[in-house]
């Protein structure tokens, strides 16, 4: 089961759309071919919306504890989640997925079905 923050599926979002790019680096890469890529393969794989720590969170840049953490980033660092914990439920509610947010697991052709509500399907790379 993928366990993924609000705040990556945005992010996941902006990946299928194209605009990746505007902060795209080997963390980002990292998301996109690996868990991008399950969601779109495994259409029935179990997703648990979570707000804390996710199984990108790892790769994350931005945390402290993560073996690729970049010190350049002084000012928005993430312990634990701590940078963006207060914006989960705010991801949460503009994907429609907080009934999601730590509880039951969604498919992930389900989570791709809410993503593209709000990011239509038509403009997907």
């Amino acid at each position: 089961m993928l366990k993924i923050l609000p705040h990556h599926v945005y992010l996941i979002a902006e990946g299928l759309v194209g605009n990746l790019s505007r902060h795209y680096d080997s963390f980002h890469e990292e998301m996109w071919n690996g868990v991008v890529s399950r969601l779109r393969s495994e259409p029935e794989a179990e997703v648990r919306i979570v707000s804390g720590l996710d199984d990108i969170c790892g790769a994350c840049p931005y945390n402290r504890d993560a073996p690729n953490h970049n010190p350049e980033l002084s000012r928005n660092y993430c312990r634990d989640g701590e940078l963006e914990r207060r914006n989960e439920r705010r991801y949460a509610r503009f994907f429609r997925i907080r009934r999601f947010l730590d509880g039951r697991p969604i498919r992930a052709k389900d989570l791709l079905r809410m993503i593209e509500r709000r990011y239509p399907k038509d403009e997907w790379v």
